[in-house]
């Protein structure tokens, strides 16, 4: 849920929760993730491009 610069998600199938706010000047979503007992300060930041993947092994041909 979104209320002005509120953000809330609940996940209720595993127990969890963040609370978050936007941040105008950074540009960032700064909150807490509630999962199950514990608190964790989360943020979540727009990147500038997108980060690839990292696959150095080949995998063998498929038959």
């Amino acid at each position: 849920m979104v209320y002005g610069n509120q953000l809330r998600l609940e996940l209720r199938a595993i127990g969890a929760e963040f609370r978050g706010q936007w941040r105008e000047r950074t540009g960032e979503i700064q909150g807490l993730w509630r999962p199950g007992g514990a608190t964790l300060p989360l943020t979540f930041k727009r990147l500038s491009r997108t980060q690839g993947l990292s696959r150095p092994q080949k995998p063998p041909p498929f038959p």
